[in-house]
């Protein structure tokens, strides 16, 4: 199942490259385009794809060498989370459900967690609920690895623990959205899946997929360079927490219907998404920054005195960052089918320093 370093060597003629605009990128761009290509080749990255847009300059760049299947559609793991977070903030603004409203009247049948009855939805949305997080349960993974992960709300909630941790205080966990699936439930009365893909087809983007059928494209993780493995049997089975599958440019516009189109939300809603909360000991080391600060289903980024807010996401097998700043109306959209201690610090230390580095 390792994949040995030469097969995943090759030339830069396997390299793709598109531009945005007839006149192509800017000089800077060009020089992103260039840094990123780098890496890609010489800590031999399976694919990427990169978009990154300004009021004046485009750059789209995609990535992959002929080891691994030319790739157009990514899962994007927990940048999943902010997509949710849309979806139920327009259930708020509809008044179908308020942040300030107890999860129990939702989810009544759940009574297995000390202490439930205090939690709101708000709660969950800014991980500060001190639910523990399925996925880090050793059983979870060793199920992932088996071919058997847990698929239904039962079979998940059930590696969740039966006391919560310190409620108010963030502590970044799945289960939340988890959780959240089965609120949306209850409120419109349909499968989360179903809610969610009425949702994204309304608001004209029918291609943003819920659990989308994983059997045509490939999945890597790699421990460290030497070990490299083929990983795409894996399933992972994620919902509002992780399981989003997308077309990259799609997402890039998606971005600007959401944040200067306000096609979406209103102006309203989007402020309340940004109602910040202290990650404390969980901030996320960024290159030369650090993701400080967590809202509802949004992260900020801050980076050279430069904020941006969005989400990243790493599975197993995927590995997602989609950031804007909102004063400069710079998008950024990035994705990998590669994951793993190895690609995890290729993609968060060196890739994504190496694009905003240059904005």
């Amino acid at each position: 199942m390792h994949l040995h370093l030469k097969t995943l060597c090759f030339p830069l003629i396997f390299l793709l490259a598109i531009t945005l605009q007839a006149q192509g990128p800017s000089n800077a761009f060009k020089r992103i385009q260039k840094q990123v290509e780098k890496i890609c080749e010489e800590k031999k990255i399976p694919s990427l794809a990169m978009y990154i847009h300004q009021p004046n300059d485009s750059l789209a760049f995609t990535y992959h060498n002929e080891a691994v299947q030319p790739q157009e559609i990514y899962g994007i793991g927990s940048t999943t989370k902010m997509l949710a977070s849309i979806l139920i903030f327009k259930l708020i603004e509809a008044e179908e459900i308020a942040l300030d409203d107890p999860v129990e009247i939702f989810i009544p049948q759940i009574k297995t967690i000390e202490g439930w009855n205090i939690l709101t939805l708000q709660h969950l949305l800014n991980h500060t609920s001190g639910i523990s997080d399925y996925t880090q349960h050793p059983q979870w993974i060793r199920q992932v690895m088996q071919g058997k992960a847990p698929q239904t709300f039962e079979e998940k909630f059930a590696l969740v623990h039966d006391t919560l941790g310190k409620v108010g205080t963030f502590a970044y966990s799945n289960s939340n959205f988890l959780l959240l699936e089965q609120v949306v439930e209850s409120v419109t009365e349909k499968a989360f899946e179903a809610v969610w893909q009425a949702f994204y087809k309304e608001h004209g983007f029918p291609t943003i997929q819920m659990g989308n059928d994983q059997a045509n494209l490939e999945g890597y993780f790699g421990q460290t360079l030497e070990q490299v493995s083929n990983v795409s049997s894996w399933k992972e089975y994620y919902g509002f927490d992780g399981g989003a599958y997308i077309r990259p440019a799609v997402m890039n516009q998606l971005m600007q219907r959401i944040f200067w189109e306000k096609h979406i939300l209103t102006d309203r809603s989007i402020e309340q998404m940004k109602a910040w909360v202290p990650m404390g000991e969980m901030t996320i080391p960024i290159g030369k920054g650090q993701i400080t600060s967590y809202g509802h289903g949004l992260m900020k980024l801050v980076y050279k005195n430069k904020a941006y807010i969005g989400h990243m996401g790493s599975t197993l097998q995927y590995q997602s960052f989609v950031f804007v700043h909102e004063k400069e109306q710079t998008r950024i959209s990035l994705f990998t089918n590669c994951s793993g201690p190895y690609f995890n610090r290729i993609f968060f230390q060196e890739i994504v320093p190496a694009i905003l580095d240059k904005l």
